[in-house]
């Protein structure tokens, strides 16, 4: 009894985990972005966000270590809500490395003012980001066999078109930044979305208890 109450707890925990991480990543740099004079979310990146001396700079490090904590444990999560496997392991693991590098990292090594990395700290925020968004495009196609070998028809259906999706924004960031394009920050922001609104989508459609 006491063990499938933990189980229950600890379900609940990580679910909302990956629900409050999708809503700092959406509502709550979208909002800074409205709060910093001058910022356009089309031209800018979201680690001009946090930039060092930039208006609340500060506030941006926090939200960027909290959703990268927030990943770790929904990755934690999903993975002990599986049957294990190779690829609910692997999964799990390139979540935890997003969550790490591109975001608790960042969060501890600002970019410099107007996005550049000249400082060891913006160096860090570049080597630390190449790190983390590089895993962005295995996670869902991980969890897409997970769930297969699960017999979860609906996840592992959803896991697929949001790793196409998350591979397409990939695609078109890389393109943006190699050739310097005014839309990186929007480029940015449709890799990003799509990435957190599978992990937002796949939390929403799981079943809340048991194994299926």
């Amino acid at each position: 009894m006491k063990n499938n109450y933990r189980f229950k707890i600890f379900n609940g925990i990580w679910i909302f985990s990956g629900i409050l991480a999708f809503i700092i990543e959406t509502a709550g740099f979208f909002i800074l972005g409205l709060l910093k004079p001058g910022y356009d979310p089309v031209l800018s990146t979201v680690s001009e966000l946090g930039e060092c001396g930039g208006v609340n700079a500060g506030l941006a490090s926090v939200l960027f270590i909290c959703a990268g904590l927030l990943e770790l444990i929904f990755a934690l999560g999903l993975y002990l809500r599986l049957r294990p496997s190779g690829a609910a392991l692997a999964g799990s693991v390139l979540l935890a490395v997003n969550g790490i590098f591109d975001y608790i990292s960042s969060g501890f090594f600002p970019c410099d003012a107007g996005g550049v990395y000249e400082s060891f700290s913006g160096q860090m925020h570049f080597f630390v980001s190449v790190i983390g968004m590089s895993v962005m495009i295995f996670p869902a196609f991980f969890f897409y066999a997970a769930f297969r070998k699960n017999k979860m028809k609906n996840e592992s259906r959803l896991s697929l078109v949001m790793a196409v999706l998350v591979l397409a924004g990939a695609v078109l960031f890389n393109a943006a930044f190699f050739t310097e394009a005014a839309w990186l920050g929007l480029a940015q922001r449709i890799l990003g979305y799509a990435y957190w609104g599978w992990i937002f989508l796949l939390v929403l459609i799981m079943p809340r208890s048991g194994q299926s």
